[in-house]
């Protein structure tokens, strides 16, 4: 009598618990033994797809069960069934030994069939170790014992495995005819059709159909859906996402990868995972987070390594090789493509070495080897002039090797090529690189319209895929690592000359500048924390993952006050940059498989952006393209551009000066005497040098009493314009100044409706600024605020704040703040409780039209590549905020103290803007103390 699986299953769970004996009992009394051996080694097959953990624990079980009844036959059916658990766990070697005793002793036994599927299941060993030969001949070897006893199904089953084989043999073509041959004799077995399907579009991936491969995937995943196969299906998605990240669709690429990846990290497959993790930091690297892929692939390769999986591990020597190339670690790249290129040869696999030869040609390349390149990719093509995306890559690295040794026709020949390649597959990743090049190319030839179009199309093809990605830390990471585009773009319009020429110019660099940002602003924010949006149980991990880290990482900031004394520990700050790294990964994968959940805000051109400006206002925006510093001069109607203000690295060694002078004055008794007037002349020379460089040459095109909306980019984010020296007088003596991070940002800020004037103080005093608590209480006495709007001391805690802050107008935070230049998203206020961080700041919701921060270096931010400011600026202005009132360095307590007292008297009881407010503090301040370093530190940025 047949036993249904549901109590196989339950005996399966109970033999762990029992002792041995008992369990060889256990089987007896169930019927003939080899019965219910085969049954429950059946079972057990079937776990291992779904978890192979628990397959191995039950197995060893039924090895220990088989050898006490002693049957051949039973032990047969067990030993292959421990095979297929070890495999499926990684375990190859020790898989495919107990798979081959299987087939021997099913031989032995006279089972001929038991015998080929023990053959079957050693063929998966064997191939993922590289034992190709070996594995055809028990492949064979199984389909002759099935044919032989009719059994069509499983003769399918082992032309499947070979078609597998020899696709791992590097040849497709032969493998489909495997497959094509087996699939109509599968029946409607789900998992056998899953498999079929899974392996037709590995192998039509290789021979680039790409659409014919997504609709064999696709086909694949219903059926291991259908037969609640969560490794199998782990499986296919991973190879839905290799197809994506090839055919240059990252957005799927991240999104299948992130599903496959968390379904198996619940299976326990070591082996499957190690593998999908090289394919994803190979997509990972192409996203611009080559440091991330590195991490990636460091974790996988010991695994594969250690499972034996030779093919799979040199495929990941090679992508790590190229990583490595990519981040410049040139002999580190050399070593780990030399060792992929010899494991290619001994596995005789000829396209995937052509593949390492093309990276080893950009190694020479990046070498200055520029014939050894040549060689290199002329011999990969001899293999690969068949694979189109391997044929673009080679020409195109053909043309920049032209290029650099200016032979510009071969170099327009091979770029030519290149793009007729890049267009019939519609790879934009590869296509935003090649017009790139080419662009470059026509700029040097001194044809600048197509120079234009071939860069403006470039940026096209960069926006198409940035735009597409849900995590903005992916969306980041696109742009940033493609920024050379834009910056070479804006330079070849200016370089044309007419008007609409520097219009197009402005855009793209809005294009290019704290992007993220905006759209932060504009709504579009990462959910990590949103518990209204449905989650499965993997998501519901992750999401649990990241609450706990988020709490580890506030327990360990809630300690930083007195760390703070005596020196933060090294080990410390390992720790809080490891948590953060975490959690921002976390982030990004809660983020990656879930819909668009906002605006992906554009930026403006000069006519939104003037539009935006209020009367009598004018725009300086500084851009960094390339080594140029230009900035682009916006008013109502006009727009106007100074090139070459100063190299970047010229600008950059003024600026540290600058910022010498300032810390030199703020030393304890650093002005007594005659020192006090020798340092305001060494601070104020500093101050004209970067006058001359970024103000002078645009003085002509700025008319005199403006208010001033500037727009820096850079290092510039950490220079007072507004204390900016003509020789004679300050610049705030003669405008009104207030910035943005971005124009585009600035024209968002105008849409917010900010709340009433009702103010929430809050004030914390510590023995570094003992006079902050008389600060925040001067300040609610100035705005009437209500008792319950001043949190003073210990009132001052992030829940009080959070439920107060809503719906106010203003927001006076006088507390301790941190900058951590490590982890900036770590950097906060510190509240009564705890530190108020900046992802704590994200999440309240603010309709304040000022937010001011009176404590030292609350403007201080990370600034990231694409001018991504990270720091608490970020933070309000994306919690709701319009404008906010931060500082740039310490703030000396009394000259804090009555900056704000000259600021609130004037804004808003008189109506003054804001900036005007500002300016007349700045001046009353500038009497009192000359020297910047005490009336500079504050700006205002956004809405005046």
């Amino acid at each position: 009598m047949s036993e249904p699986s549901s109590e196989c299953a339950t005996m399966l769970a109970e033999l762990p618990s029992l002792a041995e004996a008992d369990r060889v009992a256990r089987v007896r009394d169930a019927g003939v033994p080899d019965e219910v051996l085969g049954r429950l080694a059946a079972e057990a097959e079937q776990l291992a797809v779904t978890d192979a953990g628990q397959a191995l624990e039950v197995t060893a079980c039924l090895v220990a069960v088989s050898d006490g009844i002693g049957s051949a036959l039973g032990r047969s059916l067990v030993l292959r069934a421990r095979g297929s658990a070890l495999c499926h766990a990684g375990r190859l070697e020790e898989g495919w030994l107990f798979c081959d005793q299987a087939a021997q002793l099913a031989e032995k036994a006279g089972r001929p069939i038991e015998s080929g599927l023990a053959r079957l299941r050693s063929m998966q060993a064997l191939g993922e170790l590289g034992r190709f030969d070996e594995s055809v001949n028990a492949g064979e070897a199984a389909r002759a014992a099935f044919q032989q006893a009719g059994e069509e199904q499983l003769k399918a089953r082992a032309e499947v495995n070979l078609g597998v084989i020899f696709h791992r043999r590097d040849d497709p073509a032969r493998a489909l005819e495997y497959f094509d041959r087996a699939r109509p004799r599968l029946g409607d077995a789900p998992m056998a059709l899953g498999t079929v399907d899974n392996n037709r579009g590995e192998a039509l991936l290789a021979l680039n159909d790409f659409k014919g491969a997504r609709t064999a995937f696709r086909s694949a995943l219903d059926q291991c859906e259908r037969a609640e196969a969560d490794l199998s299906a782990a499986v296919v998605e991973g190879n839905l996402a290799d197809l994506a990240s090839r055919q240059g669709q990252l957005h799927r690429a991240v999104y299948h990868f992130e599903r496959a990846r968390r379904r198996l990290e619940t299976t326990g497959s070591s082996g499957h995972l190690s593998r999908l993790l090289t394919e994803q930091a190979e997509a990972v690297s192409v996203l611009g987070l080559p440091a991330d892929a590195l991490k990636l692939y460091e974790q996988a390769l010991p695994a594969l390594d250690r499972a034996g999986q030779a093919l799979e591990a040199a495929r990941a020597r090679a992508g790590l090789g190229r990583t490595l190339v990519r981040l410049g670690c040139l002999s580190d790249a050399e070593t780990a493509l030399a060792a992929a290129a010899r494991a290619f040869d001994e596995l005789d696999h000829g396209s995937a070495r052509a593949r390492v030869d093309l990276v080893r040609a950009e190694l020479c390349a990046a070498n200055g080897r520029a014939g050894e390149a040549r060689r290199l990719i002329h011999s990969a093509l001899a293999v690969l002039h068949d694979r189109p995306i391997e044929a673009a890559a080679a020409r195109h690295l053909l043309g920049r090797l032209a290029m650099a040794e200016n032979t510009l026709d071969q170099a327009e020949a091979e770029l030519t090529a290149a793009l007729s390649l890049a267009r019939q597959l519609d790879l934009a990743p590869l296509l935003a690189d090649v017009l790139h090049t080419l662009g470059c190319l026509r700029r040097r030839q001194g044809d600048l319209p197509s120079a234009v179009g071939n860069l403006q199309s470039a940026t096209t093809q960069i926006e198409r895929v940035r735009g597409a990605l849900n995590a903005q830390r992916f969306r980041g990471a696109y742009l940033s690592d493609r920024l050379g585009v834009y910056d070479d773009l804006i330079t070849a319009l200016l370089e044309q000359a007419g008007d609409q020429d520097v219009n197009r110019a402005f855009a793209v660099a809005e294009q290019s500048k704290s992007r993220l940002l905006l759209e932060q602003v504009s709504g579009e924010i990462d959910m990590a924390e949103d518990t209204t949006v449905p989650m499965d149980p993997s998501e519901r991990r992750l999401a649990q993952e990241h609450a706990e880290l988020r709490g580890r990482l506030n327990a360990m900031y809630s300690r930083l006050g007195d760390d703070d004394r005596a020196g933060v520990p090294k080990v410390w700050q390992k720790s809080v940059i490891e948590l953060e790294r975490r959690l921002e990964d976390l982030e990004s994968r809660l983020t990656t498989t879930r819909g668009t959940v906002g605006l992906y805000a554009r930026s403006v051109d000069a006519s939104r952006a003037a539009a935006a400006l209020d009367p009598g206002t004018t725009l300086l925006e500084y851009v960094f393209a390339g080594e140029e510093v230009l900035a682009f001069i916006v008013g109502q109607g006009r727009t106007a551009v100074g090139r070459h203000l100063a190299s970047t690295g010229v600008l950059k060694d003024a600026l540290a000066r600058l910022q010498f002078q300032i810390n030199r004055a703020l030393r304890a008794g650093a002005h007594a005497g005659w020192r006090g007037e020798r340092l305001l002349a060494d601070v104020r020379a500093e101050l004209a040098a970067l006058d001359r460089l970024l103000l002078e040459p645009l003085r002509p095109l700025i008319e005199r009493g403006t208010r001033l909306l500037i727009v820096p980019h850079g290092a510039l984010h950490l220079l007072p314009f507004h204390a900016l020296w003509d020789g004679e007088r300050h610049l705030i003596e003669t405008h009104e100044v207030h910035y943005c991070p971005s124009a585009s940002l600035y024209a968002q800020l105008a849409t917010r409706r900010p709340a009433g004037r009702r103010a929430v103080v809050v004030g914390i005093a510590d023995s570094a600024a003992p006079r902050i608590e008389s600060e925040a209480r001067r300040v609610a006495e100035m705005f009437g605020a209500a008792s319950d709007d001043v949190l003073i001391g210990e009132a001052a805690t992030a829940e009080h704040l959070g439920q107060r802050s809503r719906g106010a107008g203003l927001l006076h935070l006088a507390c301790h703040a941190r900058f951590a230049s490590g982890t900036p998203l770590g950097s906060g206020l510190r509240l009564a409780d705890r530190w108020l961080t900046v992802r704590d700041i994200y999440a309240m919701r603010l309709e304040a039209e000022l937010v001011t921060l009176s404590g030292c270096e609350t403007g201080r931010s990370q600034v990231r590549n694409g001018d991504e400011l990270v720091g608490l600026l970020r933070g309000f202005f994306a919690a709701g905020a319009s404008s906010l009132l931060l500082s740039l360095w310490r703030v000396e307590d009394e000259s804090a103290a009555h900056m704000m007292a000259d600021f609130y008297s004037l804004w808003p009881h008189d109506e003054a803007s804001k900036a005007a407010a500002l300016r007349e503090a700045q001046l009353a301040g500038l009497a009192r103390s000359p020297h910047p370093a005490f009336w500079a530190p504050f700006r205002l940025i956004g809405r005046p």
